[in-house]
C-alpha cells in the first residue's frame, strides 16, 4: 500500500513539473500581431526618374534606397484593420522593414529611418511631384516627400532582428495621435543615408508592414 501511494505521489509531482514547465514557456511568449501590410502602397521615387508611371518604382520584389532613391508607404487600411488595442509601455506598434539577405542590420542602426509624410499623394508620385493633378499644387514643397525631420523615427535596435534582417521602428506616438484620434495620415517616407535594398510589395510575407506587439 505504501509503495502504491510512493508511486502516486512521484507521478503526481512529474505531472505538476511539466504543467509549471508549460505555464512558464506560455508566459515568456511574445504576443505579435500583424495589422496591415502595404501592399499596392508602395512607391518608389528617385531624383533620376521622371516619369511616375515607370514600372520601376511599384509593384517590385525588392528597392534600392539611397540618398536619392526613397520609398513612399501608406497604410490605408490601418484604422479600420487595426482593431481594439491598449499601447503601452509593454505593448506596442511598430512598422517592420526587411532587408535583403546579406545585409547587416546591424550596419543600418543609424543611416536608415521612417518619417510621416505631409502631403496627400498618389502612386504617379515621383520626385518632384506627389501628384501629377492640379499644376504647381501637386508639387512636393521640398523634393523627394513634404515630411518633418523632428517626427522621423529611427531603428528600434533593442526589438529589430538580426538574424532575419527585420528592422523594427517603433510608431506608437504617431499611432495613437493619428490613428486612433483620427487625424490625417499620409503615409510615411523611408531614408537611407547609404545604400540598402529593402523587400518589396511584390512579397506578401515580407513586404512593409505594421505590427502590435508585446515588449519585454
Amino acid at each position: 500500500m505504501k509503495e502504491y501511494q510512493l508511486g502516486f505521489i512521484i507521478l503526481a509531482l512529474s505531472i505538476l513539473t511539466a504543467c509549471e514547465g508549460i505555464l512558464s514557456e506560455s508566459e515568456n511568449d511574445h504576443i505579435e500581431r500583424s495589422v496591415v501590410n502595404s501592399l499596392k502602397g508602395v512607391k518608389l521615387i528617385s531624383e533620376n526618374i521622371l516619369d511616375g508611371r515607370n514600372e520601376s518604382t511599384f509593384t517590385e520584389e525588392t528597392y534600392l534606397l539611397g540618398s536619392n532613391r526613397r520609398m513612399l508607404l501608406r497604410f490605408e487600411k490601418i484604422k479600420d484593420e487595426v482593431g481594439p488595442v491598449v499601447i503601452d509601455e509593454t505593448t506596442r506598434m511598430f512598422m517592420i522593414l526587411k532587408l535583403t539577405d546579406g545585409s547587416n542590420l546591424a550596419d543600418y542602426f543609424n543611416k536608415i529611418e521612417i518619417c510621416p509624410l505631409l502631403k496627400n499623394w498618389m502612386m504617379l508620385a515621383t520626385w518632384n511631384y506627389a501628384h501629377p493633378f492640379a499644376g504647381k499644387k501637386g508639387k512636393w514643397n521640398q523634393p523627394g516627400g513634404d515630411f518633418s525631420a523632428s517626427e522621423c523615427i529611427r531603428i528600434d535596435e533593442e526589438n529589430s532582428k538580426l538574424d532575419s534582417n527585420e528592422a523594427y521602428f517603433d510608431i506608437s506616438d504617431w499611432f495613437i495621435h493619428n490613428i486612433q484620434s483620427g487625424r490625417l495620415n499620409y503615409g510615411w517616407v523611408v531614408l537611407s543615408e547609404e545604400d540598402v535594398t529593402i523587400i518589396g510589395d511584390n512579397n506578401a510575407t515580407h513586404s512593409p508592414r505594421v505590427v502590435w506587439q508585446e515588449i519585454f
